[in-house]
């Protein structure tokens, strides 16, 4: 019995132990997991996020170093995730207690960099609105300006040439107009202008003309047509080689982080870094072929000599060859009758070639690395005679950590130095105006012809003989010191200098002039210089609190600008060879300027991600600006955005096919100091002498309660993803309400001022919808495809305006329409039985209306607009095709139409659609030849109706390129890593009926976008 209790005893025991020794195997154990994660080349990444799956973890600290304590079984799941860099996992066995993770780049998609305001993020953790333009698809299009290479590819943004030259300013323009101003934009062309940023330096303060001389004549002054290149951009001094990304941000979110200077807007353009590792030598060489993309048909000899015939019998008149008579017409009994030139294919018809090389030399170590750019570029004309631009910068970006990867440096620096002589008189612009039978310009020796057969002549060559010339240099740079005070804790400071000097001169000598005229020559003289200094101290703190990821940003702006120049022009050079002297001039009169704005701000922004679904972004600013008086110099500005991303629910998380969804929304305000500084103080400015005496007149009023005007911005938005993201779907809906509007209230001229410049309870809103949907073939497929379309559709209103029916505004803005509405007469076309172009008044149709019988108009805005870029790649061959498409109304050419009729003048071959006889059907009036007739009078009333507008939506073929990477059995051979061969092409045709030269610049005195085929190929060592 006793044995037999001992060995129920032991066996019991025996049960115990082993049911022991069993759970102590399958208990966890805690253990400590350390752990460094790199980039492909190694290099060790700070800020990781390495997460387990309870939400427990750390984040790498500046050696990409890890420490996690943590219980687990057999094995240990880890999720390692980093802005632009793949999502990885990681499986750790119980034995295993340290390790090594290598993320790949995100080249592309959800997880790719996008920079932000102080930042970066990723589109899958964003919770602004914000589009990346990269370096692969700048390096597609042969443009000069980087604002080219933006052109149909952003919901929202709306960039339009001025002019199809080089170095032409473009207008920009994010989300609508904000504001109003007493001149309406009449022309469709943005007046607000985003704010602009090079590596954290200002850039481009309003996208203002860099030059003084040539700067274009607003379209909207029927008196003048600007000039050839429609002013010279600050942007075309940026060589777009050395640009690697251009973010655009819109919503209050992005841009909040950024007070008043974010109203419009932010344009993010970041330059090219070095990359760790063997150094990398690259060559590109392009060359171009320009012309013009699309000009109206004018009539031909036959054709023109019958209008003006008709014209002249229309009036009454009898043919006569004296000058100053009625009936004038040396092309009809003067010049040869025979002859046809076709003046726009002389003075416009050249090919414009255009030369662009790039060298660059990158490299490093895993402690520093670097990257020199070097670039020339020299564009022709497509005019008689030797015109051309050229432009040679140079980009240096430096990159180093201390060994202990706490202490880095950073230093960027662009500079470029350009010339320009494109001539900008107005007679080149309207010269293919000249009767088809017009006696040559040029004798046989290549002198300006001035007579034939007794017949004063207009030469509008004569700009062969002038001088123009811009030289501009330009440097902008960064200086970044940053340390970790400790883990998760950074210092940083950067600062920042941009600076932009421009001089010109305009020679007119008086051989540019007829023999039997008196006039002199004259010359101008300008000079220009604006820098900007800026400095933004910051303090970053980024860790893991729970589940979530919280980052906080607390950081400080300062910023002096500074603008001077001068203008000394003269006349009556007795001698042409004194024109280089401004001491040659008989008469001289000179101005100057001087303009100095001063803005300080602290800023704030606090970022918490909660296990990867849950975020919540809120920013805060505080802007001081020198624009306005005492007591109003201050405004608070903020931002708040959410995004909840659904696909991370476990509902959704293992569907196989929406593979991503994120609802997100934003809501904030920004402000503007968008006026010219010293407006707040009374102002004085000297008068012409008076018995030898300089006298001085007022210049403004004093306001002390100018203060800022408000933009409130709200938007929401929904992102989807279908089969592991190949289809990404983006729709966007936003309102941006400007209030407070700092505008310059129009004065009766018995005052002594134009104006005075105060804030205004005016509200102007736009809202709309932005849709964006992009496809890339699975990562498997031979043949890659890739396709992305945009979409906005936007809406642009006046919302109120107290008292409006009071004020000088009462006919320039009307409450529930857009801003760009004007007052026009309604046309009614030609009348059949007057031939006369004839109106809606209250008393019926007639061609003589009542400036009362003026009614709204108000279909300028776009009515939707956007882009369809797509690319195809096999083997080494892609081809690439971008599209842009735009419905819009505009002017068209009868805009511009003085005097149909008229002695020297041709007219597009639409006239010969003209009204002849009683009863006939026409689009365009009868002809008149006199200064004054009925006709005349309703070609002036015309123009200031309705009809002036037209249809002016297009289908452009932004760019076509075609390339070829040779393979790496070749390249062994040549001993090269990268060789390509390319052809890039830039508007190759258009699709439009826009009655006008080109539905862009949409005038009809200046050159339209060029047409570019460019032949290239690159290297690299």
């Amino acid at each position: 019995m006793k044995k037999n209790r001992r060995l129920i005893r032991y066996c019991i025991s025996a049960m115990f132990l082993l049911i022991s020794k069993w759970n102590w195997g399958q208990q966890p154990t805690e253990m400590i997991i350390k752990g460094q994660v790199t980039n492909e080349q190694h290099i060790p990444l700070a800020g990781v996020s390495v997460v387990t799956p309870n939400g427990t973890g750390g984040i790498t600290n500046a050696k990409g170093a890890f420490e996690l304590y943590h219980s687990f079984e057999d094995s240990l799941m880890l999720t390692l995730t980093a802005i632009g860099y793949e999502k990885t996992i990681v499986y750790i066995k119980r034995q295993e207690t340290h390790i090594r993770v290598i993320l790949p780049l995100a080249a592309k998609g959800l997880d790719q960099v996008i920079v932000t305001g102080y930042g970066k993020s990723s589109q899958r953790l964003s919770t602004g609105s914000i589009t990346k333009i990269s370096s692969d698809v700048i390096s597609l299009q042969p443009v000069a300006n980087p604002l080219a290479a933006l052109q149909g590819r952003v919901p929202g943004l709306i960039i339009n040439a001025s002019s199809g030259l080089p170095g032409a300013s473009m207008s920009v323009q994010i989300r609508g107009q904000n504001t109003i101003t007493p001149n309406p934009n009449v022309t469709g062309m943005p007046m607000d202008n985003p704010y602009f940023i090079i590596d954290g330096v200002p850039f481009a303060s309003q996208n203002s003309n860099i030059n003084q001389i040539n700067s274009m004549v607003s379209p909207g002054n029927s008196n003048t047509w600007g000039n050839a290149t429609g002013g010279l951009s600050p942007f075309s001094m940026i060589n777009p080689s050395d640009i690697e990304s251009i973010e655009v941000l819109r919503d209050a979110d992005a841009t909040s982080i950024y007070g008043s200077r974010g109203a419009n807007g932010v344009i993010l353009i970041t330059t090219k870094k070095g990359i760790s590792g063997k150094t990398n030598v690259q060559l590109n060489i392009q060359r171009g072929y320009s012309s013009i993309t699309r000009m109206m048909p004018m009539l031909n000899t036959s054709q023109y000599l019958q209008l003006r015939r008709e014209a002249i019998l229309n009036d009454g008149y009898t043919l006569t060859n004296v000058v100053g008579r009625n009936g004038y017409a040396p092309e009809i009994l003067i010049f040869d009758t025979t002859k046809y030139t076709n003046w726009t294919q002389y003075f416009f018809g050249g090919t414009a070639k255009s030369t662009n090389a790039n060298l660059s030399i990158s490299g490093g170590s895993i402690n520093t690395n670097f990257s020199v750019n070097v670039g020339y570029r020299k564009d022709g004309n497509v005019f008689p005679g030797d015109f051309s631009a050229e432009r040679g910068s140079a980009a240096v970006n430096l990159h180093h950590n201390s060994n202990n990867r706490r202490f880095f440096v950073d230093f960027s620096s662009l500079q470029s130095i350009a010339s320009n002589n494109t001539p900008g008189t107005p007679s080149l612009l309207q010269a293919f105006t000249l009767p088809p039978n017009y006696p040559d310009l040029l004798d046989p020796e290549g002198n300006l012809v001035w007579q034939y057969k007794g017949v004063n002549l207009t030469n509008p060559l004569s700009y062969l003989e002038r001088i123009y010339q811009s030289k501009n240099f330009s440097i902008n740079g960064q200086l970044q010191l940053g340390y970790e005070i400790a883990r998760g804790l950074h210092i940083k400071s950067s600062m920042g200098y941009s600076r932009m000097q421009g001089s010109e001169r305009s020679l007119t000598p008086r051989a540019s002039y007829a023999p039997n005229s008196t006039t002199l020559g004259a010359a101008s003289f300008t000079n220009n210089l604006s820098e900007s200094v800026i400095w933004e101290p910051q303090l970053d703190y980024n860790r893991l609190i729970g589940k979530g990821r919280l980052n906080v940003l607390l950081g400080g702006s300062y910023q002096d600008a500074r603008n001077t120049g001068a203008l000394l022009s003269g006349s009556n050079y007795a001698n042409d060879n004194l024109l280089g002297t401004i001491a040659g001039a008989g008469n001289i009169t000179a101005t100057d300027k001087f303009n100095q704005y001063k803005y300080a701000a602290i800023f704030s922004r606090l970022n918490y991600q909660y296990a990867g679904k849950y975020i919540v972004n809120l920013t805060a600013r505080r802007d001081g600006s020198s624009k306005f008086g005492p007591g109003k110099r201050f405004g608070n500005f903020g931002a708040i955005g959410a995004s909840w991303i659904f696909t991370e629910e476990s509902v959704l998380k293992n569907n196989k096919i929406l593979s991503f969804e994120k609802l997100r929304g934003s809501l904030g305000t920004t402000g503007s100091d968008n006026i010219d500084s010293y407006l707040y103080l009374s102002l004085w400015s000297p008068t012409v002498p008076y018995l030898g005496t300089i006298g001085y007149i007022p210049q403004n009023l004093f306001n002390e309660t100018l203060h800022w005007s408000v933009n409130k911005k709200a938007e929401a938005s929904i992102e989807l993803g279908f089969v592991q993201n190949s289809l990404m779907l983006n729709a966007t809906w936003y309102k941006n309400r400007s209030g407070n509007q700092l505008v310059t209230y129009v004065l009766p001229a018995i005052t002594g001022f134009r104006g005075i410049t105060s804030n205004f309870p005016a509200l102007v809103e736009n809202n709309g919808w932005e849709l964006m949907l992009t496809y890339t073939t699975p990562k498997t497929s031979r043949v890659v495809w890739n396709s992305s379309v945009n979409f906005t559709i936007p809406k642009n209103k006046l919302v109120a305006f107290p008292d409006l029916h009071s004020s000088s505004y009462n006919n320039v803005y009307f409450i529930g329409e857009p801003v760009s509405s004007i007052m026009a007469y309604q046309s009614l076309g030609v009348d059949p039985a007057t031939g006369l172009y004839t109106f809606t008044t209250a008393d019926g149709p007639s061609s003589t209306p009542a400036f009362s019988q003026r009614s709204m108009y108000n279909q300028l805005d776009p009515y939707f607009y956007g882009g369809w870029s797509n690319t195809v790649s096999y083997k080494g061959i892609q081809l690439d095709i971008f599209l842009e498409f735009k419905k819009q109304n505009g002017f068209n050419y009868l805009r511009y139409i003085t005097a149909p009729g008229s002695v020297n003048i041709n007219l597009p071959a639409v006239y010969m659609n003209r009204w002849h006889q009683e009863g006939e059907q026409a689009e365009i009036q009868k002809l008149s030849s006199a200064v004054r007739s009925p006709a005349v009078t309703a070609l002036n009333n015309f123009k200031n109706s309705n009809g002036i507008y037209s249809d002016a939506s297009f289908i452009r073929g932004r760019n076509l390129s075609l390339s070829y990477t040779i393979n790496n059995k070749i390249l062994k051979q040549l001993s090269l890593t990268h060789a390509k061969l390319f052809l890039l092409t830039q508007n190759l045709f258009t699709n439009t009926s826009y009655k006008g030269n080109d539905p862009e610049t949409r005038s009809l005195y200046s050159i339209p976008p060029m047409k570019n085929i460019t032949f290239g190929f690159q290297v690299a060592l």
